[in-house]
C-alpha cells in the first residue's frame, strides 16, 4: 500500500539523497561548460526555445537558476522536517514522532557531510551570475580559479577629489581580488571592468583595465 506519510517517504528515499553530494561536487565544472557555450548561436537559440516554452511552468527562471536549486534542496528539507517536529510538539501529537525524528537525522547527516561544498557552490553560483554581466567578458571563475568564492557584491558610488561627482559604481569583493567596476556604456545592463585590487597576504596590488 502506499504510504503518505512525511517521514515514511523520507525514509524509504533516504539512499537517494546521497545523489545530491554527486551533483553538488559536478556542479562547478557543469557551470564552466555552461559559460563555455552559452554564447553560441546554436545553444542561445535552443535555450530561448525552451525558456519560452517552459515560461509558465517554470516561473520564467533561466537555466543558472534551475541548476543551483538540487544544491539547496538537502537544506530546506531539513528546515521541513524540523518545523514539522517542532509543530507536533507543540500541538501535543506523539503519533509517527520517532519516524519523523530518524528521518530528519538521515536528513541532517547528509546535511552535515555536504554543508560546507553547499555553501562554496552557492556562492560559485553568484559568481558565475556575476561573471555573465562583464562586457568585454571577463573569467571570474572556473577550473583556473578553483579557491575564489564571492564574498559581497553591490552597488557604491565612487566621490571624486575636492568635493566632486558622485559617480555611480559596482563593487565586488571576492575572496582575493576587490573589483571596481562601472555601467557599460556599449551594452545595456553590462558592467565594464576599471580596476582590480589584489588581496593577497595582506598586501595589496592595483591593476587598472
Amino acid at each position: 500500500a502506499t504510504c503518505d506519510r512525511v517521514g515514511d517517504i523520507f525514509l524509504n528515499m533516504s539512499f537517494a539523497l546521497k545523489i545530491y553530494s554527486k551533483y553538488i561536487g559536478d556542479y562547478d565544472t557543469a557551470r564552466q561548460t555552461l559559460a563555455e557555450v552559452e554564447g553560441t548561436p546554436k545553444f542561445v537559440a535552443f535555450v530561448e526555445d525552451v525558456e519560452e516554452r517552459t515560461a509558465e511552468s517554470l516561473k520564467n527562471q533561466k537555466l543558472g537558476s534551475l541548476m543551483i536549486m538540487p544544491v539547496q534542496r538537502i537544506p530546506r528539507y531539513e528546515l521541513l522536517l524540523r518545523e514539522l517536529v517542532k509543530v507536533k510538539r507543540k500541538l501535543g501529537e506523539d503519533e509517527w514522532m520517532d519516524e519523523l525524528e530518524s528521518c530528519m537525522d538521515a536528513v541532517k547527516e547528509v546535511a552535515e557531510q555536504n554543508n560546507e561544498q553547499i555553501r562554496i557552490t552557492e556562492s560559485k553560483a553568484k559568481l558565475y551570475d556575476v561573471q555573465k554581466k562583464f562586457s568585454p567578458k571577463l573569467c571570474l571563475v572556473g577550473p583556473n580559479e578553483p579557491t575564489r568564492l564571492l564574498v559581497k557584491d553591490g552597488d557604491a558610488k565612487k566621490v571624486h577629489g575636492r568635493g566632486g561627482a558622485q559617480v555611480p559604481c559596482r563593487l565586488i569583493l571576492l575572496s582575493d581580488d576587490l573589483l571596481y567596476a562601472t555601467e557599460s556604456k556599449s551594452r545595456t545592463g553590462a558592467l565594464e571592468l576599471h580596476r582590480k585590487i589584489r588581496l593577497a597576504d595582506g598586501a595589496t596590488s592595483f591593476e587598472d583595465q
